[in-house]
């Protein structure tokens, strides 16, 4: 992130505002301080491209058009953040045929043959979502048909359990978002994996609930159980621009299988010490996940 927030790892107006002041938005993140995985070892792992005109994140890398990160957890449905569809935040987020939804992807400027190439049918948002406090940042995208499964496109399931991960346990954070605090827009071809550590609630609070951070966010956040933080307390690794909505990863599934366990929202710039990028938790929404896709 930078000064205002990391997302298009979490959006706001404020957000917003602050990125066209300072050419970079603390909302917009990618994996600093990770190491780039090998192809097929996330065969889950989705990449959203937000075709606009008006796409900040891409003005400065025409060629790369990566905006938000996703987690396949059905053959139809893509869990991500709420915020990257959220018209309030950029004018055109909410319009689906402006995304390109691409599963099986590795390299973003050497499209694989088996990468598939998908739309959005529907959107659909927790009833607690909220822009303005930064809450209940999840999202559900139903796409235009199933995937083909196979090798390189695979299906990863939600964390259902509330009590997992722990505090100090270590995650995994997975993106294609910037590996360096510098001007918003310079994305990574190839996806990085980090390793973090879960920070406790209440010291997400301490530092993110404080009025100073208020100015800088343009508001109140709000910061409960249904959120997850996770970070270094030196820093150097972290979560950035173009993280938004990627899949922070736990064991802690059936069989201490991984899962996702968070979604990548917002942060105070990237890596910066004592501050941990802030995710929404997702054992929270478990059982909307799955009304959802149910039901739809």
């Amino acid at each position: 992130m930078s000064l205002c927030m990391r997302p298009f790892s979490l959006l706001i107006t404020a957000t917003f505002s602050c990125l066209l002041a300072n050419g970079a938005s603390s909302r917009q993140k990618r994996v600093i301080g990770g190491e780039r995985y090998e192809k097929g070892e996330y065969p889950f792992h989705v990449s959203l491209w937000y075709m606009g005109e008006n796409n900040p994140y891409t003005a400065n890398t025409p060629d790369l058009h990566h905006t938000c990160g996703g987690s396949l957890i059905a053959d139809q449905w893509v869990l991500t953040s709420g915020a990257c569809f959220d018209d309030n935040f950029l004018p055109g987020l909410g319009n689906n045929s402006l995304w390109k939804v691409y599963l099986g992807m590795y390299a973003q400027t050497d499209a694989e043959e088996e990468a598939q190439y998908h739309r959005i049918n529907q959107v659909f948002t927790p009833p607690e979502y909220s822009l303005s406090e930064l809450y209940g940042d999840l999202a559900l995208l139903k796409l235009d048909k199933p995937a083909s499964l196979g090798t390189s496109v695979g299906i990863v399931n939600p964390n259902a359990n509330p009590t997992c991960p722990e505090v100090d346990s270590s995650v995994n954070l997975i993106g294609w978002g910037q590996t360096q605090n510098h001007t918003y827009g310079l994305g990574s071809d190839k996806p990085n994996v980090a390793t973090v550590s879960v920070t406790s609630v209440k010291h997400c609070q301490d530092k993110y609930m404080a009025p100073e951070i208020d100015r800088l966010f343009g508001g109140h956040l709000r910061i409960d159980d249904r959120n997850l933080c996770a970070g270094l307390p030196e820093g150097g690794v972290d979560a950035c621009y173009g993280d938004l909505g990627s899949p922070l990863l736990a064991n802690c599934g059936t069989d201490n299988t991984q899962v996702v366990a968070g979604i990548s929202s917002y942060g105070y710039g990237c890596a910066k010490p004592d501050y941990p990028g802030v995710y929404t938790r997702v054992s929270s929404f478990y059982d909307w996940i799955i009304k959802t896709m149910k039901d739809n």
